[in-house]
């Protein structure tokens, strides 16, 4: 049936099934291993009765076993993901997360205290430099 796609609806269809998979595989990875996290800026938590869970659980199988017949079905390939490439250019898009932040920037939030430069732009400008020098370990670590 691999004739039933031409190249870019095959691709239309991998993308898709492949991002609710990874979807439901995070699901299903945090059923299994809850997660209560007291981070610094956030906190995290699972809270579902058990009856739930197990039903989840039973969708997420049924999901998979469905996206893994498409895949048979319509010979689609397996993809290869590098983490650490992942993890690098996610660092890259914080580092332009964060040049985003400076004083000047956020006038267009609204008005900018004068003193608000001296004390942000500093800690941003590190934080910026640290994600880049982190990006730059998971490149170079490949290499």
């Amino acid at each position: 049936m691999k004739n039933l796609l031409n190249s870019s609806q095959r691709i239309s269809l991998q993308v898709s099934l492949r991002n609710f998979e990874e979807r439901l595989r995070y699901a299903e990875h945090i059923l299994d291993h809850p997660v209560e996290e007291e981070a610094i800026l956030f906190r995290q938590h699972l809270d579902l009765p058990e009856e739930y869970r197990a039903g989840i659980k039973s969708q997420i199988k049924s999901a998979l076993d469905q996206i893994r017949e498409l895949r048979e079905v319509f010979s689609l390939e397996v993809d290869e993901d590098d983490l650490a490439r992942r993890i690098e250019s996610e660092l890259y898009i914080s580092w332009e997360n964060l040049m985003d932040v400076h004083a000047i920037k956020l006038r267009g939030y609204g008005e900018v205290h004068p003193g608000l430069a001296g004390i942000l732009d500093p800690r941003i400008q590190n934080l910026a430099a640290i994600a880049l020098e982190l990006a730059s370990w998971f490149r170079d670590a490949k290499s």
